[in-house]
């Protein structure tokens, strides 16, 4: 698992950019700032989801938000679990938002 990962780190060197803030750009169109968002987001969903536990699984939005908890996965974990918890219905983005937490958002603007 940890060789795939380092192997995806590299791609970009792979296919010619030299950095992985310019492939994203290049090829996907968006901000690196964004990118690096959607890497934190996943990074967070893969925290929830190492639980067995965890019967539902953020969206990229509800991961996003999780994202300041990254150097705490136990906390990241608890907070998803009261979440899910705490409402019955769908869950929305800023659900998972005003759950409490005292890290701030890693790119400074909430999103």
């Amino acid at each position: 698992r940890e060789r795939a990962r380092e192997r995806q780190r590299r791609a970009h060197t792979a296919l010619g950019y030299p950095s992985w803030g310019g492939y994203f750009e290049t090829e996907f169109g968006q901000s690196t700032r964004h990118g690096y968002r959607l890497l934190d987001a996943g990074k967070a969903l893969e925290a929830v989801t190492s639980d067995p536990r965890v019967t539902q699984v953020p969206n990229e939005r509800q991961a996003r938000e999780l994202a300041p908890l990254l150097d705490k996965p136990a906390e990241l974990r608890e907070a998803w679990s009261e979440v899910v918890g705490l409402h019955l219905e769908p869950i929305a983005a800023t659900a998972v938002r005003c759950h409490p937490s005292d890290s701030p958002h890693p790119h400074g603007d909430g999103t």
